[in-house]
């Protein structure tokens, strides 16, 4: 068996700032994944660098019956975009290892090696739906 690689990745004029990171997560770990990134931050000395992360998932009221018949609303996830996080981060390499290794991360998405930054009104207008 070969040698595990680490991905070749280019840092090379990301923004100084906080930006938004797009991270793919594996099925069904959106929630995961951003309690698992909440809970190491401050163990590998990243909460100055890894600012917010937000999970696109909407709470919906649905009405139904109960086993009585009698009408029940319940709360319902629903995810506006299946298998992501965005995570509002300066991007370095400690960042950049800790987000694509953090269980329940797949990837961040890096387009040819370089993160790829999300505008902040597309943020924005995410976290719009989600209300």
């Amino acid at each position: 068996m070969g040698k595990i690689t680490k991905p070749i990745i280019d840092l090379e004029g990301l923004p100084d700032v906080p930006a938004w990171y797009l991270v793919a997560t594996k099925f069904n770990h959106e929630e995961k994944y951003a309690e698992n990134l909440a809970l190491g931050l401050e163990a590998k000395q990243l909460t100055g660098k890894i600012v917010e992360w937000f999970v696109p998932i909407k709470l919906e009221e649905v009405e139904t019956t109960n086993k009585k018949g009698e009408l029940v609303v319940k709360q319902k996830k629903v995810k506006i975009l299946d298998n992501y996080v965005y995570v509002k981060a300066v991007m370095d390499e400690s960042v950049w290892d800790y987000l694509r290794t953090t269980v329940g991360a797949s990837t961040v998405l890096a387009p040819g090696g370089i993160p790829s930054v999300t505008p902040d009104t597309d943020v924005e207008r995410m976290k719009a739906l989600c209300k």
